[in-house]
């Protein structure tokens, strides 16, 4: 049997790795640029300043975490990177950095101007010892121009850029952006200059110098607003939730809670209206030019309006989004996170599973089958392929097999086996201030394994019930011994029943029903009832095959659990 891809195969090689990245960033744009770089692959080498780090290691609402040096507004941007510590106002330490970036293929900063020249490592020096360097500098205003100097942050930059002008209503305009957008859209505009300054090298062989002014980029990103203010010498006003000209493109309250709806073409305007059992109007506008569709924005607004205030907005999400139509119920950051987790994780169980090694499995594990392969143009020709049956049974419960770990009371050498594993889950309490540290800790060690041992011999496939383990059965276990098998596990709906409260699951048994109802119908097809209804059977059963099949496509397109998570 074909064993699965090693990770460090050409198929999952990221797009930098063996890029080598000096970050002496700090804050959020600049680290967010990095992060973004360490996500794609990059060797990403964080410098701090001996006696100053990083000031976003302190900040955060985790107090525990900022006393450990590690906030969560530090995390949130400095994951897959090293660290290393260095004082550049020592001789030594800007040696040591010099070096660095004798082997690095990036490096970015974003210290005020001029900071980086007065310890050595402006651009004119960095590029005389590494040619091909991309070096890349953040900075509020840039390095030309009379602001070049000028000490910026992402609520400075809102302010002057026009950002919180921009935001809110007529009434309640200047507001501020709540999360650090222009922060992270300059981190995001970095990265991408910096990877496109990576693929010019390919070509050419040489470094260069960028340039990213968090100006600049909170202009680009207000491009529509900037574009029109050139154009007709106004600027727009604060829409705040509600569209100027396009009524479908808000916010409404319903029976419970806000929605927000998104039908910005025509055509969504169609469904949106459709939806809402208005196909006179729908028909209404099937020809109408945008500025009319603009000029009957209020009277859309009142019908949306009164609508919408008779149903939650969860149903209505449901409804507009089974219908074609763009909304959302508007939620908080923790909502979100919970709403997208149901669709990742409910229905299994990650587990660690004790299995005894039996003398039988061993016997059964030494032992080949075999079977006969005959040549369907010469029945003369045969070949006998041998199967090796080094496996052991596994529940049918179990859907993924991750790795085995060997545990017996006998000492042992191998860092990874599951005692080295638990005697590190010793060092840890789990509470919520250690367990990313404890994540990082595992995921690292996760990777020396690979290293060290290789692909793990593990093959499991959950329709045989059987988990293949490729080694010296002979020597490497005896019987009595155990394993501790790492997998995930589907849950008994049975027993925890509200798994059948999944959204997806009561859709789709709903059509199904459906289905077979219409099935059941369809012999009466116009068949008159009393008071005048008719037998509609056929299409019951046309309409349910139809949502089945968008409910099918839906599933497999955004929330089914991928092929090498089923497959061990």
């Amino acid at each position: 049997m074909a064993s699965l891809p090693d990770d460090n195969s050409e198929e999952h090689l990221k797009p930098f790795d063996g890029i080598r990245v000096i970050d002496f960033t700090h804050v959020l744009a600049g680290p967010s640029a990095t992060y973004q770089l360490a996500v794609m692959g990059a060797d990403v080498i964080k410098i701090e300043p001996r006696h100053e780090p990083d000031m976003y290691r302190e900040i955060g609402d985790s107090a525990e975490l900022a006393k450990e040096g590690r906030g969560t507004e530090f995390l949130s941007q400095n994951g897959n990177k090293r660290s290393l510590s260095l004082d550049l106002s020592a001789p030594d330490g800007v040696a040591v950095a010099r070096r660095l970036i004798e082997t690095a293929d990036v490096m970015v900063e974003n210290y005020r101007c001029g900071v980086m020249e007065r310890h050595g490592l402006g651009y004119e020096a960095v590029t005389a010892l590494n040619p091909r360097i991309i070096y890349c500098s953040l900075t509020g205003f840039g390095h030309t121009g009379p602001k070049a100097r000028h000490p910026a942050y992402d609520v400075v930059i809102q302010a002057y850029s026009g950002l919180m002008a921009a935001n809110g209503t007529p009434d309640s305009s200047p507001v501020r952006v709540g999360p650090a957008v222009l922060d992270y859209g300059t981190g995001a505009h970095a990265a991408l200059a910096i990877s496109s300054a990576l693929f010019q090298r390919s070509r050419t062989g040489l470094g260069q110098c960028i340039d990213v002014a968090m100006a600049d980029a909170a202009m680009m990103l207000m491009s529509n607003l900037v574009v029109t203010t050139q154009s007709t010498g106004q600027t727009p006003p604060p829409p705040g939730n509600q569209h100027p000209s396009r009524a479908a493109y808000s916010a409404y309250p319903t029976a419970n809670g806000m929605l927000m709806l998104g039908a910005y073409t025509l055509k969504q305007l169609q469904r949106l209206l459709r939806a809402i059992d208005r196909d006179d109007l729908a028909e209404d506008v099937a020809n109408a030019t945008a500025e009319e569709i603009g000029e009957r924005r209020d009277e859309f607004a009142e019908l949306l309006t009164n609508i919408l205030a008779t149903r939650t907005a969860d149903e209505w999400e449901a409804h507009f989004n089974d219908a074609g139509v763009p909304a959302a119920r508007v939620r908080r950051i923790d909502e979100a996170l919970q709403y997208f987790a149901q669709y990742h994780y409910d229905g299994v169980e990650k587990m660690f599973m004790k299995y005894k090694v039996t003398s039988d499995d061993i016997t059964r594990a030494t032992s080949d089958e075999s079977s006969t392969a005959t040549d369907t143009a010469d029945s003369s020709v045969t070949a006998t392929w041998y199967e090796g049956k080094n496996y052991i049974p596994v529940p049918s419960a179990i859907v993924s097999v991750i790795q085995v770990f060997p545990f017996d009371d006998q000492a042992t050498n191998n860092m990874f086996d599951i005692r080295y594993q638990l005697r590190l889950n010793d060092l840890y309490d789990f509470s919520s201030t250690s367990i990313i540290h404890y994540q990082m800790t595992m995921q690292q060690l996760d990777h020396l394994s690979h290293i060290l041992v290789g692909e793990k011999p593990v093959r499991f496939n959950q329709h045989q019930n059987r988990l293949y383990i490729d080694m010296d059965w002979n020597n490497d276990i005896t019987a009595d011994e155990y394993l501790i098998i790492e997998c995930y596990r589907k849950i008994d709906p049975t027993t925890y029943t509200d798994i059948y409260d999944d959204i997806y699951l009561k859709r789709y048994a709903t059509a199904l029903i459906k289905k077979q109802w219409g099935a059941n119908l369809s012999k009466f097809g116009d068949v008159a009832m009393l008071g005048g209804v008719t037998m509609n059977g056929e299409t019951i059963y046309t309409q349910a095959i139809e949502e089945i099949t968008k409910l099918e496509e839906q599933i497999q397109l955004s929330f089914e659990t991928p092929i090498d998570y089923m497959v061990g």
